[in-house]
């Protein structure tokens, strides 16, 4: 199957911009720096809102963009630390699964940022929401039993999931790291699991 690819290039940097072919909301991106200043992306949408990456080595960069709404056009593009940004890629993302639960948000933002989350019943998901309670990242994950635990990775790759049996607490369950295009990177077995964790070092 082609993915969509964009592509842009002026005087000072090239901008590769990929659909993710396993979660709609994810636009993978390679960019190309010849200044020695660092870079970063950003992505705007018709109302303003902005995603800013981290900055990136001189040289470039390459990056999964996290953060985007469903069906929304945005304009991605480089900016040079000290510098003038680029001109813009328009990258436009996909629909949401349909077996994705569907819910209400009430209310008016009172943070900024994402949260990392699971959704429990009849399937298994490992969701990111925006400030507004939209999902922007979302991976199913498969397992005989629940999520009972989906979070940030600290190195920035993606999340860390738990899926556990639920009709005892001896059979073993799996630490699993997933990538932001929703595949799994490592797989850690816990014997007997019944207990939480946290990730104190990256790695």
């Amino acid at each position: 199957m082609l993915l969509p690819s964009l592509f842009v290039a002026c005087e000072t940097y090239v901008l590769d911009v990929v659909a993710s072919s396993g979660v709609s909301t994810v636009a993978n991106v390679r960019w190309t720096e010849p200044a020695e200043a660092r870079s970063r992306i950003i992505a705007e949408n018709a109302d303003g809102v902005r995603i800013v990456g981290d900055w990136q080595p001189p040289g470039g960069g390459r990056l999964a963009v996290v953060g985007l709404k469903a069906d929304t056009s945005y304009d991605l593009f480089v900016e040079p630390e000290g510098g003038e940004p680029g001109a813009p890629v328009s990258f436009t993302t996909g629909s949401l699964p349909t077996s994705l639960p569907t819910w209400t948000t009430t209310g008016t933002p009172g943070w900024r940022g994402f949260a990392v989350t699971s959704l429990q019943g009849a399937n298994q998901w490992a969701i990111v929401l925006d400030e507004e309670g939209d999902p922007v990242w979302f991976s199913q994950v498969s397992q005989d039993g629940r999520l009972v635990r989906a979070r940030a990775r600290m190195d920035g790759l993606g999340v860390w999931v738990v899926p556990t049996k639920i009709d005892d607490k001896v059979s073993p369950s799996d630490l699993i790291g997933l990538d932001w295009n929703g595949n799994e990177i490592e797989r850690h077995t816990i014997e007997h699991f019944s207990q939480d964790y946290v990730e104190v070092e990256p790695g």
